[in-house]
């Protein structure tokens, strides 16, 4: 019976032991996670950015459109942006020389509009009044120090006027890991292609420093995409598939009407009303209410909540353009895919009545409209070539502001391939790649 007894507090032991470890572990992964992420919960949102460019020192630039948002150089890369606003010193440079990013190792966030000084607070989470004499900016640029200073420079430009902020913050450890995370870049990255500035011989083609691919041989081959409609079916509608994309907007589908006219289906209940049409858009309205809901929260985090609703979205998206009203402001948000953006044609922009493939408008602290392509875009099995004589589509006497690469969608029925997007600020053309 003492044996027995011994046994059983031996075994009782084990168990407290086993108990206890896993406790300890699960503690310290816990406040070791939230000391980790103590400046990244906003991270959810950041998906603002348009690309990340990284020069590895070369002036051969990495760039990354899928798959930034949520991943561990994003991460590094916005905290370091995130305590540089906080703890940096700001010093206003009327023009600034574009050099700095061409003759060092650094990060630049491009955004495919202008941004409003004001929004800072909400891509970061932290407010800030250092902003007075740069109304806007489109790019953010992180360079890190080659000298024992360890003192960062955080860059926020307007690439057009060049007047810019630089934060100038001091942290070893920080700065060691920016440097080591540019570096992982050369070795993680084997593209048929890298991206250089416009500065390097291009600079009387633009009004502003553009950064364009370059082949690594005489041509490259890209893939092309293709789209699909998850619901049509041998011409009509998938009534079933419906329901899924149409039950994520209401707080009790249950009790939603139901109506089919013109090849349009409706549903609604006493609030809200969504509308699939036969040319693949979504559509949700918010009954307008004399009642403002008072949401305090910014009209850009309440567009970035609702898109968080439609869980059907299976593209990663980014916001490409926005428009403030006295009253409301549309955010509009565009696809990207195998490391380029998706953008609509102009035909069929007016064939359905969109400027993007998304498109939130949030008025009296709601979401009152909301518009979705319901295509889905993914590889096909056949490629463009693209030769490496872009210059041909260049002309002295108009100036561009932009030049990129991008899928135009105009007809679903056939494959996607890449085009030039020349973009002089007034007009944009599309331009063949070969």
């Amino acid at each position: 019976m003492y044996l027995n007894r011994w046994k059983n507090f031996i075994i009782g032991f084990l168990i407290f032991l086993a108990i206890y470890q896993t406790n300890v572990l699960w503690f310290n992964n816990y406040f070791n996670n939230k000391n980790f992420n103590r400046v990244n919960i906003q991270n959810e949102t950041l998906f603002l950015t348009d690309s990340i460019l990284i020069n590895t020192g070369d002036n051969k630039f990495i760039r990354k459109f899928n798959n930034i948002s949520n991943s561990e150089y994003k991460r590094i890369f916005d905290e370091t942006i995130y305590l540089a606003i906080k703890n940096g010193r700001f010093e206003f440079i009327e023009k600034y020389n574009l050099d700095n990013i061409l003759n060092n190792k650094c990060v630049i966030y491009t955004y495919d509009f202008i941004i409003n000084t004001k929004y800072v607070k909400d891509i970061f989470n932290i407010k800030s009044k250092h902003f007075s004499k740069l109304d806007n900016f489109d790019r953010i640029i992180i360079i890190p120090s080659k000298d024992l200073n360890y003192e960062i420079k955080v860059v926020f430009l307007s690439s057009k006027s060049l007047k810019a902020y630089e934060v100038l913050y001091k942290k070893e450890s920080v700065n060691q890991k920016i440097l080591d995370t540019i570096e992982d870049f050369k070795y993680l990255e084997n593209r048929e292609f890298y991206f250089v500035s416009s500065q390097e011989g291009l600079e009387q083609y633009f009004n502003q420093n553009e950064f364009l691919p370059k082949a690594k041989l005489d041509s490259l081959y890209i893939d092309n995409i293709k789209a699909t409609n998850p619901l049509e079916n041998g011409g009509g509608i998938l009534l079933s598939e419906s329901e899924k994309y149409v039950d994520v907007f209401f707080e009790n589908p249950a009790i939603k009407s139901s109506l089919f006219i013109n090849n349009t289906y409706t549903y609604n209940d006493e609030n809200i009303i969504v509308k699939y049409y036969p040319d693949g858009i979504l559509e949700y309205v918010e009954y307008k209410s004399n009642i403002s809901k008072n949401n305090k929260e910014s009209a850009y985090k309440i567009a970035v909540n609702f898109l968080k609703k439609d869980t059907n979205i299976k593209n990663e998206y980014y916001l490409s353009n926005y428009i403030e009203d006295i009253d409301k402001t549309t955010f509009y948000f565009d696809y990207k895919i195998n490391n380029f953006p998706i953008m609509l044609s102009e035909s069929f922009k007016k064939k359905i009545d969109m400027k993007s493939i998304i498109e939130v408008t949030v008025e009296d602290g709601r979401v009152s409209k909301y518009k979705r392509l319901i295509y889905n875009f993914e590889l096909s099995q056949d490629y463009k070539v693209l030769k490496q004589d872009f210059q041909m589509l260049l002309d002295d006497k108009q100036k561009l502001d932009r030049m990129y690469l991008s899928y135009i969608f105009d007809n679903p029925e056939e494959d996607i391939s890449i085009k030039w997007v020349l973009d002089d600020g007034d007009n944009i053309l599309i331009k063949e790649a070969s």
